[in-house]
C-alpha cells in the first residue's frame, strides 16, 4: 500500500497507482532496499537538502555536478559519469523488457529518457496505450522510477500474453518491473555516493578554491605586518608552496 503522506499529488492520481503491486513487491525485496525505497518515496533521506538542514553539510550541492540536490536530482543529475550510468541502466532495462509488449517497452524507455533529460515527450499510440500514458503522466514519470506504476500496465501486458498464448501473467511482469526499477534507482544512488566519498569531487574542488583564496588573503595580510621572530614562521614558506599542500595534511605538533 502507498500511504497518502508519501504522495504529494492529487487524490485522483493516487487512485491510479497499482498500490497492490507496490505492496507485493515490497514484501519480496531485501530489507536494505525496502528502507531505501521508503526513504526516497517520502523524500527524507541523506541528500544535500536534508544533510544541510540537519547540520551535517554546509552545502546542499550535488557532488557530481554542484547543483542543489533533492531526491529527484539523484536520478536526473547530468554531472560527470551520471549520464553514462543512467544510459547504461536504461539500456539494461530495455534489454530486460524484451519479453514484454514491444509497445510498452518503447513507451517506458521513451518517457523515462524524456523525464531524465527534461524533454517534452509525446507519443501517438492506440487508445489503450494512450490511457496508460495519460494516467502515468498524472501520477508522474518521476514516480515511475520509484515503482509507482499506473494500473493500466498490468492489464495491457496481460492482454499481450493472452494473445501470444504465453503462460506469463501481466501481474508478475509488473511486479518484476517494479523491482527492476528499484534496483536501477539503487544503482544510481550508489554511484552518487561513490562520487561523494571520493577524495575529490565537485564540492571538494570548490571548497579547495575557496580555501586557497582565504589562505592567500591571510598570507598577504601577515606579510604586511611587523611579525615577531616566533611568528615569522607563519610565512616562512612561499605562498605557492603552501597552496600546493593537501587540505587534509596534519598540523605539525610543534607548529
Amino acid at each position: 500500500m502507498i500511504k497518502k503522506g508519501t504522495f504529494t499529488g492529487h487524490e485522483e492520481a493516487l487512485q491510479l497507482i497499482d498500490g497492490e503491486a507496490v505492496g507485493n513487491s515490497m514484501r519480496e525485496i531485501p530489507r536494505k532496499l525496502r528502507v531505501f525505497i521508503m526513504k526516497h518515496a517520502t523524500g527524507i533521506c541523506g541528500i544535500g537538502k536534508f544533510m544541510k538542514r540537519w547540520g551535517q553539510w554546509k552545502e546542499d550541492k550535488c557532488p557530481r555536478c554542484g547543483e542543489p540536490k533533492d531526491v529527484a536530482h539523484v536520478w536526473i543529475c547530468q554531472g560527470e559519469g551520471a549520464t553514462d550510468i543512467w544510459e547504461k541502466a536504461v539500456e539494461e532495462l530495455e534489454q530486460w523488457l524484451r519479453n514484454a509488449n514491444p509497445t510498452v517497452t518503447h513507451i517506458v524507455i521513451l518517457y523515462l529518457k524524456g523525464w531524465c533529460f527534461g524533454s517534452n515527450t509525446a507519443y501517438e499510440a492506440l487508445s489503450g496505450f494512450q490511457d496508460a500514458i495519460r494516467n502515468q503522466d498524472q501520477i508522474g514519470w518521476h514516480r515511475f522510477i520509484k515503482g509507482w506504476l499506473a494500473k493500466d500496465w498490468a492489464e495491457i501486458q496481460q492482454r499481450y500474453y493472452q494473445l501470444a498464448r504465453s503462460h506469463r501473467t501481466g501481474r508478475r511482469c509488473v511486479l518484476a518491473l517494479i523491482r527492476k526499477l528499484w534496483e536501477t534507482a539503487w544503482d544510481l544512488w550508489e554511484h552518487q555516493n561513490g562520487i561523494l566519498h571520493e577524495h575529490e569531487n565537485v564540492i571538494t574542488r570548490t571548497m579547495g578554491v575557496q580555501l586557497n583564496q582565504r589562505v592567500a588573503r591571510t598570507y598577504r595580510q601577515l606579510s604586511e605586518l611587523p611579525l615577531s621572530h616566533n611568528d615569522h614562521r607563519l610565512i616562512s614558506l612561499k605562498l605557492h608552496m603552501i597552496l600546493k599542500k593537501d587540505a587534509t595534511v596534519s598540523i605539525n605538533r610543534h607548529s
